[in-house]
């Protein structure tokens, strides 16, 4: 084989070792070169044994391939995860949002209304708290480069400003509604909707009163 064959060969090995992914491609392949001069061959009987013995190379095309749909498949999973740890948390809202109404009418007692919505922020709270998977190189590919999956997005962790309208649809007790389920995310704001509850019920009082007034 003379030289001009063995370099075209070397360079089709090259693009090889380019698409399986490493970091160092070329001298991933340089290095299974040399294995294989170790065991007597010169540099051109090597570059032909690597082209005609794929399972010698340091990551053969089967190895390849099952690598690439492992990834993918498991790129689908976290996604899938995801979506659903996103659709859970849109439950949650939901059904916080039903147990304030109910709480509102007097139709479950204070001590339940915290009781389940502490609760159901917990279970928030699980799934935010779930540890990351992240890819383990297995030892015939330690020396490819891999992608760990993103940190997973942020749920929960202030309530909306649309509570601010409970103090104005409820009053007061819209006020301590509101107290009571955003005192631990964020004291500043439940102390500013007990506030507004307690100057939004005197506002609707002196106005109620003034209309009154009139009448007489």
């Amino acid at each position: 084989m003379s030289s001009n064959e063995a370099d075209e060969i070397y360079r089709k090995l090259l693009k090889l070792y380019e698409e399986a992914g490493y970091v160092n491609p070329k001298a991933v392949l340089n290095e299974d070169i040399n294995e294989q001069m170790k065991k007597g061959k010169t540099r051109d009987e090597a570059i032909l044994h690597l082209n005609e013995h794929p399972e010698d190379r340091e990551i053969s095309e089967s190895e390849r391939k099952g690598e690439n749909e492992r990834l993918e498949s498991q790129r689908k999973e976290e996604s899938k995860e995801a979506r659903d740890q996103q659709i859970a948390v849109e439950q949650v809202k939901k059904k916080i949002a039903d147990l304030t109404v109910l709480f509102s009418k007097d139709e479950i007692s204070e001590e339940a209304y915290k009781t389940a919505v502490r609760t159901l922020e917990e279970s928030v709270g699980g799934l935010k708290s779930k540890e990351d998977t992240s890819i383990s190189p297995s030892s015939t590919l330690s020396r490819k480069a891999y992608t760990h999956p993103a940190e997973p997005p942020s749920y929960y962790d202030k309530p909306s400003s649309a509570w601010y309208l409970v103090p104005i649809f409820f009053g007061l007790i819209g006020g301590l509604i509101g107290y009571i389920v955003t005192k631990d995310r964020d004291e500043d704001m439940a102390n500013n909707l007990l506030i507004f509850g307690i100057i939004w019920s005197v506002v609707l009082s002196l106005i109620l009163w003034a209309w009154i007034s009139s009448l007489y």
